[in-house]
């Protein structure tokens, strides 16, 4: 049966009360649509005689009926009754299933007993006043509309009422919960461990009761970093941060923990993902400032046990959008270009053939395994006012984690590789030379750059103890632009200095030094001096002093090169 007619929009105060709906599904509304009730009494209640009506805000208050309670029926204190929409495509278990056709707003609903009403809610753009209470509650796309907390009726829509994911015939809000909003890490990734990062979360109270005063925990890598947490109100954020410095590599994931004195005895929250050293994938080389109309393209290479699927991989600059990688197999030794424009690198490479250039490669003399990224970032080659570089690239696995980047600079930062023009910017090897070097240096291909070949600054393997030098001649015109200074500092060393020395005494390269400790070190030379002027041709020693914690030098070591 429907009934229509003007009735009073007054209120009568009731038990029972619409405590939960969706009015504009996902998707198409027929079969999704639903209306919760809530006995929020301390006695069982009567359904008998009680409807739920509609109202069509174009029309104004003239309701019409969509279900009424049966006789003999009834509600137990604090018990739910689920109303759906015909031919009911959810899950939940309901107690009746009747034509809803709740629209999308401005409209309402209402609860009746006959002639009194018990409940009233308006919903979208309503002006009407008969048709809710105080004002109307906004409506989301997907968004079920519920009470917070479950049965809080305070006589305004707008403030009882909250968009929300759907939870028909369950509780609508937990009374303890955590809602991370963001979070952020600086640097996103690692390359080695021993390095701080900085995270800052921001958290909401996403329960409906405040957590009192006490420690918070972050873990990480089977550790626990303690913050404090003031009294925290229902829906109240809250930034906290911490330092974490990771002694151990892999991919971490940052948990939140709250302790409490109730159930649930701890509140758990995942908050993101760190990366310390090499993922699955890396970032290889990148070049950002193409001068020979090659286009910018990034190289990725395997920084694990391969092979790895690249579906699902992502990347971004810092103010673009994640970009999905195409769905390649990347096998170990391989590299992947991913080109601005293809034919144009393609251009490129044969140009550099044909004025000379000599590559070895076999990626290119069998095809280099390039594809074209569409809608490329554009990468910025100098900072905007609002940081202190020029851009930063990310790669992303694929759940969405960072597992790589690398920050470009125009050179005003010391702490990242100055941008090259022209060049491209290589990774020495899956892990940093030493703990204090960057693990990228700018290309010294005279092509100004190596797509889809090993790196030119890449590592020779392992590190030996005693000063070496790799290779042992420089000669630019057999391809050799740089050397290698290999050495290693065991557990009763702290720092080193190294310089190069002409073979009448005279200093050519001061290539300075640094006190963190034991560890192999890696130092490139490209055969200049310390004014940047080639050094020319001959015999030179190279001095590597080897100090204590205290700066006193307990070791010499020399080697000798030549530059040809």
């Amino acid at each position: 049966m429907v009934l229509l007619g003007l009735v009073s929009s007054r209120v009568t105060v009731a038990s029972l009360v619409i405590n939960e709906f969706l009015p504009d599904p996902e998707g198409a509304d027929s079969g999704r649509e639903y209306v919760e009730l809530l006995n929020t009494g301390a006695e069982p209640l009567s359904l008998e005689d009680v409807a739920l009506q509609f109202g069509n805000g174009a029309e104004g208050a003239v309701w019409s009926t969509r279900w009424s309670g049966g006789a003999g029926e009834t509600l137990a204190a604090g018990a739910r009754y689920l109303i759906v929409d015909r031919n009911w495509q959810g899950t939940a278990a309901w107690q009746a299933q009747v034509y809803l056709a709740l629209q999308n707003g401005p409209d309402a609903i209402r609860l009746v007993r006959g002639e009194i009403p018990l409940d009233l809610v308006g919903y979208g753009p309503l002006t009407d006043p008969d048709m809710m209470e105080g004002a109307p509650v906004e409506t989301a796309p997907g968004r079920a509309l519920a009470r917070r907390p479950d049965g809080k009726d305070s006589g305004n829509n707008s403030l009882d009422f909250v968009a929300t994911d759907p939870t028909p015939g369950q509780r609508n809000f937990d009374p303890y919960s955590l809602a991370v909003e963001s979070w952020e890490m600086d640097p996103p990734s690692l390359d080695r461990s021993g390095r701080p990062v900085l995270l800052t979360v921001v958290i909401t109270n996403d329960g409906t009761e405040t957590i009192p005063v006490g420690p918070v925990y972050l873990r990480a890598w089977g550790r626990d970093h303690p913050a404090l947490l003031d009294e925290w109100p229902p829906e109240r954020q809250l930034r906290l941060s911490w330092v974490l410095v990771p002694d151990l590599l892999g991919q971490w994931p940052l948990v939140l923990l709250v302790p409490l004195t109730v159930l649930p005895d701890t509140l758990v929250q995942t908050v993101a993902s760190l990366q310390v050293g090499p993922g699955a994938v890396v970032l290889n080389e990148v070049m950002a400032a193409p001068d020979q109309g090659q286009g910018e393209w990034v190289e990725l290479a395997i920084g694990q046990a391969g092979p790895v699927n690249l579906a699902g991989y992502s990347l971004r600059d810092q103010d673009g959008s994640w970009k999905s990688l195409p769905e390649t197999a990347l096998f170990e030794g391989m590299f992947l270009v991913l080109a601005q424009d293809s034919l144009a690198l393609l251009d490129w490479h044969r140009e550099n053939l044909d004025h000379g250039a000599v590559s070895d490669c076999e990626a290119w003399n069998g095809g280099v395994a390039l594809r074209q990224l569409g809608g490329w970032p554009s990468l910025n080659n100098s900072p905007p006012e609002d940081r202190d570089f020029a851009d930063r690239l990310y790669l992303a696995d694929s759940l969405g984690q960072v597992v790589d980047h690398l920050t470009l600079t125009d050179g005003r930062d010391e702490e990242y590789v100055t941008l090259p023009p022209g060049s491209s910017l290589e990774r020495q090897g899956l892990r940093p030379p030493n703990p204090g070097a960057s693990n990228w240096a700018v290309c010294t291909a005279a092509a100004g750059s190596t797509p889809g070949c090993p790196n030119s600054v890449s590592r020779t393997g392992a590190v030996p103890a005693a000063l070496t030098v790799v290779p042992r001649v420089l000669e630019e015109a057999a391809g050799v632009s740089v050397v290698h200074f290999l050495f290693s500092l065991d557990g009763t060393l702290s720092g080193w200095n190294l310089r190069v020395f002409d073979l009448w005494g005279s200093l050519v390269r001061d290539l300075g030094g640094e006190d963190l400790g034991p560890g192999p070190r890696d130092l490139l030379w490209d055969g200049r001096d310390d004014r940047g002027r080639p050094a020319g041709p001959g015999g030179y020693v190279v001095l590597l002093e080897l100090r204590d914690r205290s700066g006193h030098v307990l070791a010499r070591s020399k080697a000798l090169m030549a530059i040809r």
